[in-house]
């Protein structure tokens, strides 16, 4: 029989077996408290079919489920889950049989499960999907859904959808029909209509005065137009474009009465000038054209070249100030950047999808937005285009459903952690009041859970909503406030106990100091309740045992002195952003308006307590003695972990359960 990995999660999903609530899907009417819970298995795939391919497939199904289930029921996956689901295994072979049904029923708690298979066969795949449910009959259980379906990897979100449609409504039948067809990536260069310009047609401009000067003018001028012409037809555009240029030029540096004679000179040189232009980046054109045209299999990055020669012409034709009549030919080049940018789109699409696949939900979601903006930029035409206008529809309502899914995977996802810790630890004091000593394995679980739920927050930070962060920090704190009264003196925390003791001590010790090192240039000095600082620098690294990554938030230099005599007086802060070093700047002449003896209170609401020096002229160094921290120690001493002005600060746990951290 095969194994599969899931049982740990239905051993984890109650605290007992109760009765559930109403769901109207693939469920029978009972009652509870809690949430009803779905628990997505990790599809499972044949040797030739990847990992990736299956992991793609069973994230759609989890967005799918989740959407689908409009908060009637809890989707948990395994992929979600990760090692914590890695506890156990379930024999599923007889899935459906009265075998797989009695495994079912040792579990504990659960609504629904689905499982599913996925093969290669030939070019496209074979899924078979299955979904058990809970009933009321004797066996507890029954399989609602059990069915194969041919498809291909671009038909992973319809179908995904489809099943999920199915786990909502036993009575939806699974559409086939349906199913999208592939859409290749191509594009069309339209050809640029041009009336030819003959070479027999060279005629000199026939122009008769009664001014003799005038006259000799433009015979002179007639004379250089004529060469000109030549060298049109003979395609030397360049050359033509300088003669007829210099001849309009000196009509213009007549007189404003020379000029209004020879008017009409000058609408035939800018006509003649036009041809050349034409003509001149037609030629250009072609040249783009013919490469483009011969290209057999394209990537983005040659697509990104071509819309790049186009753009460039594209420019110099508008830097052309002789060159009047440009629409036609912009409008040719226009639909030429449009058709290459539209395919480039289609590559860029493509990458966005497969990390929606993945669940990389901030680069898909960028992915699509700058997909989306290029096409208004674009795709936008006075004349209606359906294939642009197609094409914006679909990506924007990909921007729309990107930000949508990232949001309600968030919430689903952190509403069953956090309700599965909160069982856990509640087990957990059940346990303990009844003298059993598998509390310990419960209480270890909840934070377990929550820890990552946690981590889930700061994967998806951008789409977590402030009520579920807000949710979270209140499941944490009142799971170790409960956690906190509990001991566990088990022999290796006896063991560990002077160890830890003198760890913290060391650390109580190290904490009470913070170095940054950058450069800039400067001074300054705090020391009780006066405080100066001259310059500006950018310290990107910190040294401290007492903050992690995000560097300190409660030292001077994360919270610049309160200024003085107002605020307008000129401050700088820097930061290079997430992925980049702490930078803080600092541009002030002040003294502090904050109350203080050891520990500073601001007008702000910040508070620290700090000595603090920091020089640099190039090298820059801070360097600050927080003195609250000297208080901490001496809690340390006393076998106490004081926080007096609240942080996150880490210090060893004698004879406690772990604690979570707040997010």
């Amino acid at each position: 029989m095969k194994q599969i990995s899931i049982a740990a999660i239905f051993l984890i999903l109650s605290c007992a077996s109760t009765k559930m609530q109403t769901v109207p899907v693939a469920m029978d009417k009972t009652s509870s408290s809690k949430s009803p819970k779905l628990f997505l298995q990790s599809v499972r795939h044949g040797g030739n079919v990847s990992g990736d391919t299956t992991e793609a497939l069973t994230n759609l199904l989890t967005l799918k489920l989740i959407d689908r289930s409009e908060n009637e029921f809890i989707v948990m996956s395994e992929n979600a889950m990760g090692s914590l689901v890695n506890q156990a295994s379930l024999q599923l072979s007889g899935f459906g049989t009265k075998e797989g049904l009695d495994n079912l029923r040792t579990l504990a708690d659960f609504d629904i499960l689905v499982s599913g298979d996925l093969s290669l066969r030939s070019n496209d795949y074979l899924l078979t999907i299955k979904a058990v449910k809970r009933t009321s009959r004797a066996e507890g259980f029954e399989v609602f859904l059990s069915e194969t379906i041919p498809l291909v990897s671009y038909q992973f979100d319809y179908y995904a959808d489809e099943i999920a449609k199915k786990v909502k409504d036993v009575k939806y039948s699974i559409n086939k029909l349906n199913a999208p067809k592939p859409e290749e990536i191509s594009f069309e260069i339209p050809k640029i209509k041009l009336n030819a310009i003959s070479p027999e047609k060279i005629e000199a401009y026939n122009f008769s005065t009664g001014d003799t000067n005038l006259s000799a003018l433009t015979d002179k001028i007639n004379e250089y137009l004529l060469t000109a012409d030549r060298l049109l037809a003979q395609k030397k555009y360049r050359e033509s474009i300088e003669i007829y240029s210099k001849s309009a030029s000196s009509i213009r540096s007549l007189s404003a009465e020379y000029q209004n004679q020879l008017q009409g000179l000058l609408t035939y040189i800018s006509q003649k000038t036009d041809n050349a232009y034409f003509g001149f980046f037609q030629a250009k054109i072609s040249v783009i054209d013919v490469d483009l045209n011969r290209e057999i299999s394209i990537s983005q990055a040659k697509l990104d070249q071509y819309f790049e020669s186009y753009k460039e012409l594209s420019s110099q034709i508008l830097e052309e100030k002789e060159y009047k009549n440009k629409v036609v030919i912009l409008e040719n080049l226009r639909s030429r950047i449009a058709e290459v940018k539209l395919a480039s789109m289609k590559y860029m699409e493509k990458e966005a999808d497969e990390e929606y696949r993945k669940l990389n939900f901030s680069i898909a979601y960028s992915l699509y937005k700058k997909a989306n903006d290029d096409a208004k930029e674009y795709l936008t035409f006075p004349k209606k285009n359906p294939t642009y206008e197609n094409y914006q529809r679909r990506i924007e309502q990909k921007v729309q459903t990107t930000s949508k899914s990232a949001n309600l995977y968030v919430e689903n996802t952190l509403n069953g952690l956090l309700e599965l810790a909160e069982s856990e630890n509640a087990r957990g004091a059940l346990d303990l009041s009844l003298d059993d000593s598998g509390y310990k394995e419960h209480i270890n679980k909840s934070v377990l859970y929550l820890q990552k739920a946690r981590a889930i927050l700061k994967q998806y930070d951008l789409f977590a909503p402030y009520p579920i962060k807000s949710k979270f920090n209140v499941s944490v704190s009142r799971i170790n406030a409960k956690n906190s009264t509990i001991r566990d003196y088990s022999i290796l925390n006896i063991a560990l106990f002077p160890f830890k003791y003198f760890g913290n001590i060391l650390k109580g010790v190290v904490d009470i100091f913070v170095l940054k090192v950058g450069y800039g240039i400067g001074a300054g000095v705090e020391l009780g309740i006066l405080g100066t600082g001259l310059g500006i620098a950018k310290m990107p690294i910190e040294i401290s045992t007492a903050y992690g990554k995000q560097g300190s938030k409660i030292s001077s230099i994360s919270h610049p002195l309160k200024n003085w005599p107002n605020d307008d007086f000129p401050e700088v802060l820097l930061r290079d952003g997430k992925k980049g070093p702490r930078t803080i700047g600092m541009l002030t002449i002040n003294a502090n308006t904050c109350y203080s003896v050891l520990l500073r209170k601001c007008e702000e609401a910040s508070q620290y307590s700090n000595i603090n020096f920091w020089v640099g002229v190039g090298p820059a160094l801070h360097f600050s003695i927080e003195t609250h921290r000297i208080l901490e120690l001496f809690g340390v001493l006393l076998f106490q972990d004081l926080h007096l002005i609240p942080d996150e600060n880490r210090r060893f746990q004698y004879f406690s359960f772990p604690k979570a951290e707040n997010y």
